[in-house]
This record gives structure tokens, sequence and C-alpha cells, in this order.
């Protein structure tokens, strides 16, 4: 083989390399970013679905419990600072 024809053939063919081993390590990057994606996406609903409906019902409670508190706690004893009233047994 010519010198010539040899110095053009092997920098093209480590060209043709370098692009096709870059053109892998991109798409093998992207692949492991949309599955990172995808794992986080589904994580973000899971959370969405248990703490929507969980902060819904404690915002309720927390409500519910003000209004109580608002009527019954003024001037009147109530179980919140005062313990439940219980019947001591008396025994002679």
């Amino acid at each position: 083989m010519d010198q010539t024809l040899l110095a053009a053939i092997v920098p093209a063919i480590i060209t043709v390399i370098a692009v096709f081993i870059g053109y892998l390590i991109t798409y093998l990057n992207n692949l492991r970013l949309s599955q990172y994606t995808e794992q986080l996406n589904r994580v973000n609903k899971q959370l969405g679905e248990l703490y929507g409906p969980l902060y819904s019902i404690v915002s309720t409670g927390n409500q519910v419990w003000s209004a109580y508190m608002m009527k019954y706690e003024y001037g009147r004893p109530n179980f919140a600072r005062n313990p439940p009233p219980t019947h001591i047994p008396q025994f002679d």
C-alpha cells in the first residue's frame, strides 16, 4: 500500500470510530437520564397521591378542632386542658 493512502485512511478510520463512540456515549447517557426522569415522575406522582389527600384530612381536622375550641373553650371546661371526669370508687 502506498504511504499517502495509508496516511489518509488511518485518520479517517480513527475519526469514524471516535464519532461512533461519542454517539454511543451520548445515547447511553440520554437513556440513563430518561430512566431517571421517569422514576422521578413516578415518585412525584406517588407522593402527590399520598400527601394530597393526607393534607386535606389534616387541614379539615384542624379546622374542626379550631371550631370546637372557639365554641366550647371560653368559660367552659374542656378535655384539652382538664382531665376528663372519672368515677372514683369509694372503698370503706
